[in-house]
């Protein structure tokens, strides 16, 4: 009679069963290939392992070390290894497409969009003379979620409108803010 991991005779002596402690099961008596998952999780591991370096190899080249974080905040991510193998692909994807972006020559109208978006960003506030903060404004989702050089002639154009509606935005609570503090002192000077 067999029960489990151990075959009990009828004298009542508990012999192993050796199929269960090899961890071989044949497929036809029903039982899982438990060892065949683990191997395809330990190969999907490796796999990602991989990914993650050449997206670093790729960071280091390109020298976008620095602008990692903004683009791993893009997926709601801290750490490489919280990412999907599908966001990994697609990051390394864009850092390609970065890179050898930039080795091709941008037209004129491009390089113009490029110049006003950066001009309105200096206006909304942002230092434009340290990269950094442009692509930290850059990657934030709600501004754009990419870098100022990933954006084609039609992506520009459609940024360009988002920022003039931030900058009418931050004007108009940089003068609430200046009214209401007029008012205070008009009240201070009151009492």
């Amino acid at each position: 009679m067999k029960t489990g991991l151990w075959n009990v005779s009828w004298s009542g002596k508990k012999k192993t069963n050796p199929e269960r402690l090899t961890g071989r099961f044949d497929s036809a008596s029903g039982n899982n290939n438990n060892h065949l998952k683990y191997n395809q999780m330990k190969a999907n591991e490796e796999n990602l392992k991989q990914k993650r370096k050449v997206f670093h190899v790729l960071l280091a080249k390109s020298m976008m070390l620095q602008a990692k974080p903004y683009m791993l905040e893009s997926y709601g991510v801290e750490s490489t290894l919280d990412l999907s193998e599908s966001a990994l692909d697609e990051l390394i994807a864009r850092v390609r497409r970065i890179m050898y972006g930039k080795e091709e020559d941008t037209d004129k109208t491009v390089r113009e969009l490029r110049h006003k978006c950066l001009r309105i960003i200096s206006e909304i506030g942002i230092d434009t003379k340290d990269w950094e903060n442009v692509n930290r404004f850059m990657m934030n989702p709600h501004v754009c979620g990419r870098m100022l050089y990933e954006l084609d002639e039609e992506g520009l154009r459609a940024l360009r409108m988002k920022l003039y509606a931030i900058r009418d935005e931050v004007e108009r609570r940089r003068i609430t803010s200046q009214e209401a503090q007029l008012k205070e002192q008009r009240l201070a000077a009151l009492n």
